[in-house]
């Protein structure tokens, strides 16, 4: 038996667990990506976000929520530029992927309060060319510029007032090339950043539906618990050390 691990080794092979763990269901914000779940979702212009035929939104947020509010703060970002209607809006935990990766740090992490600072364009551009890829695709469909079209609250609206949704559009839309530049809001036009919203993540959380790292378990898993003195400075008189690597 080889019981030389280092700390980072570890890390590794734990993570591997909770991605084995996780895979099989759905279940609160931790889940899979569509690719891996079997699941077609027919609009998914980046990792970030994926827009069903049913109108619902879906931003996929690789930074662990430890309270600071990155579950609501990043789909704020992603629906403003969008023009979602919010309320159709869900955020749900992604698993380890290089598009996740901070483009500062390029590893993908949460800490430093980097989550939103490091990302603010890029979640700003995946809103805006999500937006202008449906705007066109609703105005190839009534043969018109995609300049007089509008957007808002999920939908793409034609000068005369007629209306198609997001997801009415996302079929056609998904396959058309993604733009690589896309103009981005005036601040002065955010409906949603600056405002104040519910926090997506705390229901599930008060309800005790969230699943932790330390939620999962697979068949034989060992749990570790460390002996603490029962005093400070002290430390342990002796330790039977064959009997402790005994255990399987």
């Amino acid at each position: 038996m080889n019981t030389q691990m280092t700390r980072r080794d570890f890390l590794k092979k734990s993570s591997l667990v909770i991605a084995a763990a996780a895979l099989p269901g759905r279940v609160g914000l931790f889940n899979v990506s569509p690719a891996l779940a079997g699941v077609d979702i027919p609009f998914k212009p980046h990792a970030f976000l994926e827009i069903a035929a049913d109108d619902s939104i879906t931003v996929w947020v690789g930074q662990t929520n430890l309270g600071q509010g990155t579950h609501t703060g990043i789909p704020m970002i992603i629906a403003d530029e969008l023009d979602a209607a919010w309320e159709k809006v869900r955020a749900k935990m992604a698993l380890a992927a290089e598009p996740f990766k901070s483009p500062v740090w390029h590893v993908q992490a949460t800490g430093g309060s980097s989550s939103i600072r490091h990302r603010w364009d890029l979640l700003r551009k995946v809103g805006a060319t999500a937006r202008r890829m449906l705007v066109e695709t609703a105005a190839e469909q009534w043969k018109i510029p995609a300049e007089k079209c509008a957007s808002k609250d999920g939908k793409v609206i034609h000068p005369d007032g007629r209306c198609l949704s997001f997801g009415q559009l996302v079929e056609a839309a998904g396959k058309r090339p993604v733009p690589e530049h896309t103009p981005l809001k005036n601040p002065k036009d955010y409906r949603i950043i600056g405002t104040q919203r519910e926090r997506m993540d705390i229901p599930d959380k008060v309800m005790g539906k969230t699943v932790f790292g330390m939620d999962f378990t697979i068949p034989g898993m060992c749990v570790a618990v460390v002996e603490r003195p029962s005093r400070y400075g002290a430390s342990f008189r002796s330790c039977d050390e064959k009997a402790a690597m005994a255990v399987r």
